[in-house]
């Protein structure tokens, strides 16, 4: 006569155990038990993945009308410029990310353009394609995607897009609510010390 095995009652009790803490869990499992009866390692059947972020393709805008820029206001500390936007070049693609065409006037009347796009979600900003003196853009090889900074050189991108193109929680804005701010700031509750509430 074989001999009892000691460890098969404790193996019973344990998949048993488990079987019934996984039913009052409401966990299901796209396999089955293994040979002692516990289940098999796969991914619950409510897990989904989430797919890879890709970007939308991106065409160029008009070239900006300089009759028809936004002044943009950044607040005192990056006053060392004036910020224009371009309202027709504003989108939103599937993809959030918000696009805009940029224009910075120095005092001495020296203009440069920019269309650009920025990722509310990750603080990050791509240059798509610099203005050039014969009115049109000329676009960027590969462009990479930088960080946004709020200090330094740079410091008036990631000021734009706290205070018109993302939401306080950093999510993208719809183009509507972007152009309202831009429009009117200080109905919208902007400062220029502190910038939107």
């Amino acid at each position: 006569m074989r001999g009892r095995d000691p460890h098969r009652s404790k193996r019973l009790w344990a998949a048993l155990l488990s079987g019934a803490l996984l039913c009052r869990l409401g966990v299901g499992f796209a396999g089955g038990l293994d040979k002692y009866g516990y289940p098999e390692e796969q991914a619950p059947l409510h897990v989904e993945e989430v797919p890879e972020w890709s970007e939308d393709k991106v065409s160029l805008p008009a070239y900006p009308d300089p009759n028809k820029l936004i002044s943009v206001d950044l607040g005192a500390s990056l006053s060392r410029y004036e910020y224009q936007i371009d309202p027709a070049s504003l989108s939103v693609g599937h993809d959030g990310v918000v696009h805009y065409t940029l224009v910075l006037r120095s005092s001495s009347g020296a203009r440069n353009v920019f269309f650009e796009g920025v990722r509310c979600n990750t603080h990050e900003y791509k240059t798509y394609a610099f203005g050039h003196a014969q009115g049109g853009f000329r676009r960027r090889q590969s462009p990479p995607w930088e960080p946004l900074r709020p200090s330094g050189p740079q410091a008036y991108r990631e000021a734009l897009a706290r205070s018109y193109l993302c939401s306080s929680f950093w999510l993208p804005l719809k183009v509507d609510r972007i152009l309202s701010r831009l429009r009117s700031p200080s109905e919208a509750g902007f400062d220029s010390s502190t910038g939107f509430p």
